[in-house]
């Protein structure tokens, strides 16, 4: 005897934008993609969202993003789901730890030393740039 098909429930297929929502977010210069699951980071938010709601990340720096799945949301927290993240150019790279690389403004980028906070370089147009001047400034 063959055994019957099964098929999806005719009331649940439906447009998804019915259903749940897509939400845009821009978090602080220097989040890593792995902050992005820790309930806290999402309780100020929390009301906005619920489950099956999806969260695409773009960071301050504009070198990755991430998409989140809401599998929960409540007042304490909210639990997700990261999806593998997808970084823009290359990787990030830590060169010298006695510089930082970071914003310097909107979209512009600058190379700051460690020991006495002096930027050494700043209105540069990407993370690429400011690594290369590094590179090129270590080597003197």
């Amino acid at each position: 005897m063959e055994k019957a098909k099964v098929k999806l429930p005719y009331a649940e297929f439906q447009q998804a934008e019915y259903k749940r929502h897509i939400w845009l977010a821009t978090p602080e210069p220097g989040t890593k993609p792995e902050d992005l699951t820790e309930p806290e980071f999402w309780t100020h938010v929390s009301r906005k969202l619920q489950q099956g709601d999806f969260i695409e990340v773009v960071s301050a720096e504009g070198d990755w993003l991430a998409k989140l799945y809401v599998r929960s949301a409540s007042a304490s927290g909210v639990i997700t789901h990261l999806f593998p993240v997808e970084y823009i150019g290359r990787k990030p790279q830590n060169i010298s730890d006695d510089y930082t690389i970071g914003l310097a403004g909107r979209n512009k980028w600058r190379v700051i030393r460690n020991s006495d906070r002096a930027e050494m370089v700043n209105k540069l147009d990407t993370r690429e740039i400011a690594e290369a001047w590094l590179v090129n400034h270590l080597k003197t």
